[in-house]
């Protein structure tokens, strides 16, 4: 499964580099997660990103998926 968005610097401080965590859930139960990296990442810039969740095959389970959550990792 590939996903796909954009995140925006809305935190007032340029990054070298941010690492956000990305999770797929069906319900309550996280089924796969990956690491997004952004690197070079400026106050009010947007980025968008593209990534391989390499254990879910998005044509079996695209109907049960109910969300998903992305946060920020670690910085600096």
């Amino acid at each position: 499964m590939v996903a796909t968005g954009e995140v925006v610097n809305k935190s007032g401080r340029d990054f070298n580099s941010m690492v956000f965590k990305l999770v797929v859930y069906i319900k309550t139960i996280p089924i796969g997660s990956t690491n997004v990296i952004i690197n070079g990442f400026c106050n009010n810039q947007m980025r968008r990103f593209e990534k391989q969740i390499e254990e879910l095959v998005f044509h079996k389970i695209v109907k049960d998926i109910t969300h998903w959550e992305m946060y920020p990792e670690s910085w600096y």
